[in-house]
């Protein structure tokens, strides 16, 4: 054999036994990478699982508090009906008869505030907001909207809780005369 070619076969082996060197070691290293990616997700799925522990116990402690006061508006539970009907106290009155409603308003309210409010029918607050709300974007009066609705129907739950319980206790007696 020549020189040269004994180079050539010389120079082919040690590129060859480096090449296979080199692809060990990627491989080795690339197994060590993969293995610490599952060693990572597995703390991270230990986190997530002690967050949702957490967050559950919350739950359990807010539908507790809940029940106990769902408990106590149970007994409190009213039987009319909210629709837009008279109450089922007084049927047949209207609601100028309810008997002390005229007199109670006429004892709270001012003279000025009785003669501004049955004179021009709107106040100047009253304009003020209607300018606000008036001048908001669409999506902002729907949820006004939105929050004056809620407001009503809690306050429709609050005065069917109260009629039931003066119903109860007979504070709309007829008054004999």
């Amino acid at each position: 054999m020549s020189f040269t070619s004994r180079l050539v076969l010389f120079g082919s082996c040690t590129l060859t036994v480096g090449i296979i060197g080199y692809v060990h070691y990627k491989q080795h290293d690339d197994r060590e990478q993969l293995h610490l990616g599952v060693v990572r997700d597995i703390e991270r799925q230990e986190r997530r699982k002690a967050e949702n522990v957490y967050l559950l116990e919350q739950q359990r402690e807010l539908t507790k508090k809940l029940k106990h006061v769902t408990c106590l508006d149970d007994s409190l539970m009213s039987l009319e009906k909210l629709d837009r009907a008279s109450p089922e106290l007084w049927p047949e009155q209207t609601i100028d008869q309810v008997p002390g409603v005229n007199e109670f308003i006429a004892q709270n309210l001012s003279p000025s505030e009785q003669s501004s409010w049955s004179a021009s029918g709107i106040s100047t607050d009253d304009m003020a907001q209607l300018h606000q709300l008036g001048n908001l974007p669409v999506t902002s009066l729907i949820a006004e909207v939105k929050k004056l609705h809620d407001l009503a129907y809690q306050l429709g739950l609050e005065e069917a809780k109260e009629m039931t319980r003066g119903k109860y206790l007979n504070i709309f007696k007829n008054k004999e005369k």
